[in-house]
């Protein structure tokens, strides 16, 4: 059997769609950044004056070192992680066609699982390269000699906030998702916990049709309202996820930041 364990949130930050500009200076002047402190996180986001499309990012090496700052402003493409910090140096199996995410869309074979990544804010933003994206993905599940299949995306299908909505990425992806029956969809975005099956009609039991999860790792939690397709919801909940691989079966567990357990399902196949 095998593990895979998921902090949701953070698994997924490195799809924002922002792009350094290591040498230039905001537009605006920002608001003062958090300092770096001991604790061991890699990255401390800072809001500035202009939040719609203006962040600012301390990153940090190791514990205890103070950090360098860099402004960032949102572009249709995902290279902000690029510099410093590569998104994904060992894959690099993106659509051919799609330079700008070459390294955030890829996918890997694990003992039985396929795992494919979907930069979805590019994929939202970028309406050429879309169809290049979808004959990607249609031909990485059309041939996947493994039993078991996980995408995992920021942008999700379906959204733990029901003010929130992302027709282009549930249009282009779903049909695919139905056709080849994706077992496990993980999304972020959306900073609250949903999970439910979904099948080609609608919600479904959890064998019925493809299981989404929307979770969030970080601090940063919204409210979730009642959701028709969900089975367990939790507002303004931490969480991460373990994932437990077999032949027959696929075991997916919740636990809250403190290690408590939120949620539970097991996925089967003969």
């Amino acid at each position: 059997m095998k593990t895979l364990t998921v902090a949701l949130g953070a698994f997924l930050l490195g799809t924002s769609g922002l792009a350094p500009l290591a040498a230039q200076t905001p537009k605006s002047a920002p608001v003062p950044l958090a300092p770096a402190s001991a604790e061991p996180e890699r990255i401390i986001l800072n809001l500035t004056a202009d939040t719609a499309h203006e962040m600012a990012v301390t990153w940090r090496s190791a514990p205890g070192l103070p950090g360098r700052v860099e402004y960032a402003v949102a572009t249709p493409g995902p290279d902000f992680v690029k510099a410093p910090m590569r998104q994904d140096a060992l894959t690099e199996n993106g659509p051919a066609g799609v330079p700008e995410a070459f390294e955030t869309h890829w996918y890997t074979d694990y003992q039985g699982l396929r795992l494919i990544s979907i930069d979805s804010p590019q994929f939202d933003r970028n309406e050429v390269a879309r169809a290049q994206t979808i004959a990607w993905l249609d031909a990485l599940l059309a041939h996947n000699p493994n039993r078991w299949t996980v995408l995992f995306l920021h942008f999700p299908l379906f959204s733990s906030d029901p003010a929130r909505d992302n027709p282009k990425v549930r249009s282009a992806r779903k049909p695919l998702i139905d056709k080849h029956k994706v077992d496990l969809v993980l999304q972020g975005h959306d900073h609250g916990y949903a999970r439910g099956a979904i099948g080609p009609q609608g919600p479904a039991a959890d064998d019925a049709g493809t299981t989404y999860v929307v979770s969030v790792a970080g601090p940063k939690m919204y409210d979730v309202a009642e959701l028709a397709w969900a089975g367990k919801s939790a507002a303004r909940t931490q969480a991460f996820q373990v994932i437990d691989v077999a032949p027959h079966q696929l075991s997916y567990k919740a636990y809250t930041a403190n290690g408590e357990p939120l949620d539970a399902a097991v996925l089967h196949k003969p």
